[in-house]
């Protein structure tokens, strides 16, 4: 039987979220929408999941302006989502996502856990 999946967002030292604060962003449609892509990759289905480097992905969602999703996957259950945009932000948040990964890596280091 397989583990459930536990999906984390990524809070920083200053209580910010920045995938909450871009998911409250969207209408009504595109977040129900963004929240069914992302339960079906807690269900283990990755089909619209690509890498970004650093150990970190994205989700694709299949419409508006093509939104994406960003997390990375500490051991085999757990997802810390870090953020999202649309595609023509892609670049930009890309890169967000890889500093605050890095950021609550070196965070988990310093408290040990």
């Amino acid at each position: 039987m397989r583990e459930k999946v536990e999906v984390f967002e990524y809070v920083d030292q200053n209580g910010n979220c920045p995938f909450r604060d871009w998911f409250d962003s969207l209408d009504s449609v595109p977040a129900a929408r963004a929240a069914v892509y992302l339960e079906r990759v807690v269900q283990g289905n990755y089909l619209n999941v690509a890498p970004i480097g650093s150990a970190l992905s994205e989700i694709k969602l299949d419409f508006g302006p093509g939104y994406r999703i960003y997390f990375g996957k500490e051991d085999d259950f757990i997802l810390l989502l870090l953020g999202g945009s649309s595609k023509k932000d892609q670049k930009k948040a890309i890169e967000r996502a890889k500093k605050l990964w890095e950021e609550h890596k070196a965070y988990k280091k310093r408290s040990g856990k």
